[in-house]
């Protein structure tokens, strides 16, 4: 039928059918979202992960959120980071992002040599990323910030995606 995703993975961004709800997407009634990006090949919740989410054609990304002490929203699954140069773990409200990103967030073993220094993503760039693609984005807010939900919500609209972002 005309409008639909196709369910099985591919680069081909048509339209997603706007009259269906989120679990719905496709003709199979099958939505694959990329948990943390394509976090079983790449580094979690990294732009990588993302890019090559992407280009496998899922229909969504689900990613987590939490802000900075500097007020900026950072994709990054946990409270805390943890600094292999330093062996310390900080808590992300209480880093700039500009901290955060010198952090290399790559720590699995078998990446580590294969995709080297990767850092946390703002939610701006992962959104500049999403917009032309259709996907839909499912944003789980990690923290306890007060403002940061309506942060996001700002965030969507920015980039056009206010209505498929979850």
């Amino acid at each position: 039928s005309a409008g639909y995703s196709s369910a099985k993975a591919s680069t081909d961004f048509s339209p997603r059918r706007t009259d269906m709800n989120y679990w719905t997407q496709s003709e199979t009634n099958i939505f694959v979202a990329a948990h943390r990006g394509f976090s079983g090949e790449y580094p979690e919740n990294t732009m990588l992960a993302f890019e090559k989410a992407v280009e496998i054609g899922v229909d969504g990304i689900e990613l987590d959120v939490h802000l900075t002490k500097d007020k900026r929203i950072v994709v990054h699954h946990n409270f805390d980071i943890w600094d292999p140069d330093t062996d310390k773990v900080f808590m992300l409200r209480d880093l700039t992002y500009d901290e955060v990103a010198k952090i290399n967030v790559n720590c699995r073993e078998d990446f580590k040599e294969k995709y080297g220094f990767v850092k946390s993503p703002l939610l701006d760039e992962v959104y500049e990323l999403l917009a032309p693609t259709g996907l839909t984005v499912n944003v789980e807010i990690k923290s306890d910030e007060e403002e940061l939900p309506a942060m996001c919500i700002e965030l969507a609209r920015k980039y056009g995606m206010q209505d498929r972002v979850y």
